[in-house]
């Protein structure tokens, strides 16, 4: 990871963390769980546009 992005990584975690601490450990879960949804659908998205189709081949 370049270091401007693990910075943006580290202030995520952070305020995350920040967040969480009031929740019920029911509440964090289900917040950890949305934000795992939204960021393997967001990983999955860089893999897409990351992917150049060959010549000659359609979707």
């Amino acid at each position: 990871m370049e270091k401007e992005t693990r910075e943006v990584f580290e202030n995520v975690k952070t305020q995350l963390s920040e967040a969480t601490r009031t929740m019920s450990r029911d509440e964090r879960e289900k917040l950890y769980s949305a934000f795992h949804d939204w960021a393997y659908g967001q990983y999955e998205e860089a893999l897409i546009d990351g992917y150049e189709q060959p010549d000659g081949e359609e979707e």
